[in-house]
């Protein structure tokens, strides 16, 4: 036997649960393209939005004021917490700060590794050597004295820059500093925060 023979003969609550697995598809939503049930699928939130949006009291309109006006004052609260894991980073007291300035890369690099193995040897913390940016001066010069002035010659010099902070220096450490060594051509500036 069939399946519809069965519901035929049996009861209406059998009839009613065999309709119920079978979903039905309307009519008027089979003989739409997909591009128009896609379109018919979002009005109805929109529309639903909106009645939403009517049936509010104004009664409600207030309340959600008053909710919103609440929550920055919660905000307010949480930013002195965030100040105070900020102030708990240790920062150094005083800092000494060495500036390097070079004609010559490779003697500024010399110069800055005997300055990091002098502090060290001293038990100081040390931040640093930084490459500043190279300042470049340029220079036009006239290769003749008299005629032929198109005819020039173009200098550059390049001064190299490194920057060193030693962090909480000790007395041993300055005292070191002042009688270190450096090579010819680099000029230290020394200065203590």
């Amino acid at each position: 036997m069939s399946e519809s023979s069965e519901s035929a003969s049996g009861s209406p609550a059998e009839a009613d649960a065999a309709a119920a697995a079978k979903p039905a598809k309307p009519a008027a939503a089979a003989k739409k393209p997909a591009a128009a049930k896609k379109v018919a699928a979002k009005k109805p939130a929109a529309s639903k939005s909106a009645a939403a949006a009517k049936k509010e009291s104004p009664a409600a309109k207030p309340a959600k004021k008053a909710a919103a006006a609440k929550k920055p004052a919660a905000k307010k609260e949480a930013a002195p917490a965030r100040s105070s894991r900020r102030s708990s980073a240790k920062k150094p007291q005083r800092i000494l700060r060495i500036r390097l300035r070079s004609f010559d890369y490779k003697q500024i690099d010399t110069a800055s590794d005997v300055i990091l193995r002098t502090v060290r040897q001293t038990g100081s913390n040390i931040r640093g050597p930084i490459p500043l940016p190279i300042s470049r001066e340029r220079y036009d010069l006239l290769r003749s004295p008299h005629v032929f002035k198109d005819s020039r010659e173009q200098i550059e010099i390049r001064t190299y820059h490194r920057l060193i902070d030693v962090l909480d220096p000790s007395k041993k450490t300055i005292e070191a500093m002042s009688k270190i060594e450096l090579p010819n051509g680099v000029d230290p500036n020394m200065k203590l925060f």
